[in-house]
């Protein structure tokens, strides 16, 4: 459901208070969805008349993992998607919470600050020396219209999934531009041909690991020195010590924390401007 709000004509620009109601009937009870714009936040709610969560379960449902105990039944999932949708509605300075009861069902609410969006930037595919056709397909470069004072990040992920999270994360991001690849092999090939100012490399990938991936990196003095952030499900402290052996800046967990993230790729951009020219 996309909701607008009604433009005032008194103050162009400026949406009036509306509020939008649609049901949805399930099989076994009913899903509610409503929205309202109210001094320039933007509401949702999401209700259902489910069986409703116990209250220390709600202390812990944003976190990573968590699935109510609902791994014991036949219901798909792995327990982020409320971590990853936590963490993007506060990195655009909004909020995301839930009031739940027994017997009668819980209701999810977002509110997100109103703005006006910017046109939405395009990749597109380059074709790079030695590269097969699928291959040509499958790397996504930086758009015909990069802004040549955008630096790169490069991201190597099979998931499609965490590509486009990946991809959502960074339209935040008008100073970086989001390269990606699916395989190491053309992870490689991307970082000889755009310079990423970091990857960030998953450790597992279908043509080997990123162990292997970032000693190819390390051995080609052209990218040698590009720092390298990896990316895995599985994160324990021997992960982390085996990562910073290989060379590896960070080791981070998935779902990946977005400040986090955020953070390291700023310490780097820092220190690239400060590198004389």
């Amino acid at each position: 459901m996309l909701c607008h709000g009604r433009p005032d004509p008194a103050h162009p620009g400026h949406p009036q208070p509306a509020r939008q109601r649609h049901q949805v009937q399930p099989p076994e009870g009913s899903v509610y969805l409503m929205a309202s714009v109210v001094d320039e936040k933007l509401r949702l709610y999401i209700a259902d008349t489910g069986p409703g969560i116990h209250k220390h379960q709600l202390a812990t449902i944003f976190e990573p993992f968590e699935r109510l105990d609902r791994e014991r039944e036949e219901i798909e999932g792995t327990g982020i998607g409320l971590t990853i949708a936590k963490q993007l509605i506060e990195l655009i300075d909004g909020q995301i919470g839930v009031t739940s009861s027994l017997g009668e069902g819980s209701t999810f609410f977002i509110e997100l600050p109103v703005t006006h969006a910017e046109p939405v930037r395009h990749t597109k595919v380059v074709e790079l020396p030695g590269a097969d056709e699928q291959s040509r397909k499958e790397l996504v470069l930086p758009s015909a219209t990069q802004n040549h004072d955008q630096e790169v990040v490069l991201y190597v992920e099979d998931n499609k999934i965490n590509r486009t999270l990946m991809e959502h994360i960074f339209a935040e991001r008008s100073d970086i531009e989001l390269v990606m690849a699916e395989t190491a092999r053309k992870g490689i090939a991307l970082a000889l041909s755009v310079e990423p100012i970091l990857i960030m490399m998953d450790i597992r990938l279908p043509d080997g690991t990123g162990y292997d991936a970032l000693a190819k990196l390390q051995a080609n003095e052209k990218t040698a020195d590009i720092p390298v952030v990896a990316v895995s499900a599985n994160v324990t402290e021997h992960d982390i010590l085996q990562g910073r052996e290989a060379g590896f800046i960070e080791y981070l967990e998935k779902p990946v924390d977005i400040k986090r993230l955020m953070k390291l790729i700023d310490l780097y951009m820092d220190d690239r401007e400060a590198l004389p020219n």
